[in-house]
């Protein structure tokens, strides 16, 4: 990571770590676990850097044995994250990149156009999610249940602009125990064929997530759910 502070010095993130979790097919609690996760985190002053690697599991195994890779590297400033560089590999297939130039105000997808206005504050698909986690520690009052806000979030060719609304506290089942934690629905209200997800941050964990539930436009879900360290 090079040092490249933002103007008004670098916000805090947890502690460098990772984290595990499980993916399932349709809600957790039909215990139907497909694959694992593995969040890493590592930062220092300045940058940081953000990298999973999904591993089908069980059965799912036999049929796909290909991984997702993604990561998130860029810096640190005044007001949390800012992705430079986001980058996805599913299985065999390339790698797919997205840039965020912040001197000129572009993020360089693979859409067409290439490249289109960069919004303040967008984050990639990884980084939103620390973000979130920031925001929350920062400015606990703005996380209020009922309240909302718009948070940037750039896909391979665009960015949008999903909807994210506190729900409140609400306990994540684990395999070891539950965990308290805080409940969002995030939608782009933009595009009904988006995923609608819900995260839960967790109070014990720095407000990082402690579950992700994703669900497609045909109904399809798929739900990760931490495993907390033993």
């Amino acid at each position: 990571m090079r040092a490249a502070q933002a103007a008004g010095g670098p916000v805090g993130l947890p502690d460098p770590g990772e984290h595990r979790f499980q993916v399932f097919y349709g809600d957790m609690s039909r215990d139907l676990p497909v694959a694992e996760v593995r969040y890493r985190l590592q930062h220092d002053a300045d940058g940081y850097e953000i990298s999973t690697q999904a591993k089908a599991i069980g059965v799912v195994a036999l049929f796909y044995s290909g991984n997702l890779i993604q990561s998130s590297k860029g810096r640190i400033g005044a007001q949390g994250l800012l992705p430079e560089r986001y980058a996805e590999r599913r299985g065999k297939r390339p790698e797919r990149v997205i840039r965020f130039d912040y001197e000129r105000g572009r993020m360089i997808g693979i859409g067409d156009p290439p490249e289109v206005s960069l919004l303040p504050g967008t984050q990639d698909r990884l980084s939103i999610f620390y973000q979130l986690g920031l925001m929350a520690r920062r400015s606990p009052a703005r996380f209020e249940p009922g309240r909302r806000f718009i948070l940037p979030l750039a896909s391979m060719k665009r960015i949008d602009k999903p909807s994210f609304d506190v729900v409140g506290g609400e306990s994540v089942n684990t395999v070891r125990g539950s965990l308290s934690a805080l409940r969002f629905t995030v939608r782009n209200e933009s595009d009904p064929e988006d995923p609608k997800i819900d995260v839960w941050l967790a109070d014990s964990m720095s407000m990082l997530p402690a579950r992700i539930r994703v669900e497609d436009h045909d109904g399809k879900i798929i739900d990760q759910v931490l495993v907390p360290p033993a």
